[in-house]
This record gives C-alpha cells, sequence and structure tokens, in this order.
C-alpha cells in the first residue's frame, strides 16, 4: 500500500493500493483540506465517489461545474476529468475512495449507467454514504484479517445506496400530484408504519390505483419507500449519538432495537452501534 499526501491537506492522506489486496477499489482516504487548496485536473482507472462531510467544495468535472455541500456525493468515472474549481471555497472534510465497479456486479454497471445520464452533472445527497466510506477508510489502515471481505461488503452498498438516490426520480415536477401528496405523508409520519389503504384513502384514490402509479413514478412500493425514509432518520439520529438504540428504533417507526438491526443490516451490511460508530470515528 503507497501512503500519500497532497500538501494542501490539513491532516489525513490518500491510500492507494495493490490489486490483489482489495479488488473492489483502487484507492481511498479523507482529509481535511484548507481553504486555500486546489486539486488538479486529473483522472483516474477507476469510479471516484467523493463525499464532503463539511464545508462546501466546487469541481470541475468533464468542463462542468459542480458545487458540492455537506453530506453530497460527486461521483467521477473512469477515466473522466475532474479537479477542483479555480473559485474559492471553505475550509472543509472530504471522504473519499476509488471504486472498480466491474466488481459490483449488476449494481456497479447500474451505477455508470445512472452517472453517465446524469446532464447536467450535479452532487447528489447522501449522508448515508459517510459510514460507509469510513469505514472502507478504517479497514485498509488496519489491513487486519478479513478486511478484503469487510471492504467489499461496504463498497457493495455503498453502489447500491447511491444508485437507490439516483434512480428516484426528482422530489418534484416529475412526479404526479397523487405521488407527491402520497409522498407528503409518507414523510410526515416516520414513526410509525402507514398502510397503502390509508395513503389511499387520505388521497381519494383505491389502493391498487395508488400502489400502480407509485411504482410507475418511483420505482418501488409505498411501503418499501417509507421504510427507506425511516431507516435514513434512523441512521441520522445514529451519528448523532444523542439517543439510545431503542428510543431510536421507537420513534423511527420500528418496533424494537432487533427490528431496527435487521433491518438496517440487510441494507448496509451495519449494524446499529457499527454505523454509529463508523459515522463518528475520524482518521488521524
Amino acid at each position: 500500500m503507497l501512503i500519500t499526501r497532497d500538501p494542501g491537506l490539513r491532516s489525513g492522506s490518500n491510500y492507494v493500493l495493490e490489486p490483489d489486496r482489495f479488488p473492489a477499489i483502487t484507492h481511498c482516504g479523507e482529509g481535511e483540506v484548507s481553504d486555500r487548496h486546489l486539486i488538479a485536473m486529473h483522472t483516474h482507472a477507476s469510479t471516484e465517489i467523493m463525499l464532503a462531510t463539511s464545508g462546501a467544495y466546487t469541481w470541475t468535472v468533464e468542463s462542468q461545474e459542480v458545487r458540492q455541500r455537506a453530506g453530497e456525493v460527486i461521483v467521477t468515472l473512469a477515466g473522466e476529468v475532474h479537479g477542483t474549481s479555480d473559485r474559492g471555497h471553505p475550509a472543509c472534510r472530504l471522504l473519499w475512495v476509488g471504486v472498480n465497479l466491474d466488481e459490483c456486479g449488476g449494481d456497479g454497471q447500474r451505477m455508470g449507467e445512472l452517472v453517465s445520464a446524469r446532464n447536467p452533472r450535479t452532487s447528489i445527497t447522501c449522508t448515508a454514504a459517510e459510514p460507509l466510506i469510513r469505514g472502507i477508510v478504517l479497514q485498509v489502515i488496519s489491513d487486519r484479517a478479513g478486511a478484503r471481505d469487510i471492504v467489499r461488503g461496504y463498497v457493495e452498498t455503498l453502489v447500491r445506496v447511491i444508485c437507490q438516490q439516483l434512480d428516484t426520480p426528482s422530489y418534484g415536477s416529475e412526479r404526479s400530484p397523487l405521488v407527491l401528496a402520497a409522498i407528503h405523508m409518507l414523510r410526515n409520519n416516520l414513526s410509525r408504519r402507514v398502510s397503502i389503504r390509508e395513503i389511499a384513502l387520505a388521497c381519494g384514490v383505491g389502493d391498487s390505483t395508488l400502489a400502480r402509479r407509485f411504482v410507475e413514478e418511483v420505482g418501488q412500493s409505498p411501503a418499501a419507500f417509507h421504510r427507506l425514509l425511516r431507516l435514513d432518520a434512523a441512521r441520522e439520529r445514529l451519528a448523532a449519538r444523542d439517543a439510545s438504540v431503542t428510543d431510536i428504533a421507537l420513534a423511527c417507526g420500528f418496533n424494537s432495537a432487533q427490528h431496527l438491526s435487521t433491518a438496517l443490516k440487510r441494507e448496509t451490511g451495519l449494524t446499529p452501534s457499527e454505523w454509529r460508530r463508523n459515522a463518528n470515528a475520524h482518521v488521524p
């Protein structure tokens, strides 16, 4: 493993990896960036996923200017020229990982297609990426037995989570008033599960009509969409560290801490305690 450090970083490093050690990734790292730091235009042989965990950044990707705020991801495909804009920016903290999409099966292929189709290129809100990328970096640094498989699990989950964000139409004019009303109701009822009958009655349509329109416009059922909303809320609360797992589970519509743990493990490969630890870990 080659460890490099850009002189513009206040702290942190970049870890360049041997292909046979971690086949799913080429490099990863974390760094606190000064307000005068500029990254020269460059390319990678892999797809790079960059997350701002604080502050803001302005990138140039294939001649397009892309602004990034805390909690947002920038994705550049293999061979795409990218670097920071010459505009000034505040000090910020970044996490990054280079991913071999060929190692990620159908989700990797889908992510490549979705990113290619995103024009103009924009940042992606994805707070769920932080514990996953941080977990990758921590495993690479530890290089302990089993790290290879753990990293692969993190990478596959990260790609899947980003695909979900990219594959869901924006909360806006692309959706009909009926579906927007259903989404609004789901977002305002994160502390409990809401049946399709309840949503349909509130929207003044039949159950089957709502179910069909929702799947057509959102790509998944109202129940599946609501479950992801509740999981997102739980992940944010876990990262905040101000409540017990049981309290968070009940506040987000799960029957118990074990119910939340099972759902989170299925979705991300992490238990609530692992998610909380990764979200609050800091690499020197």
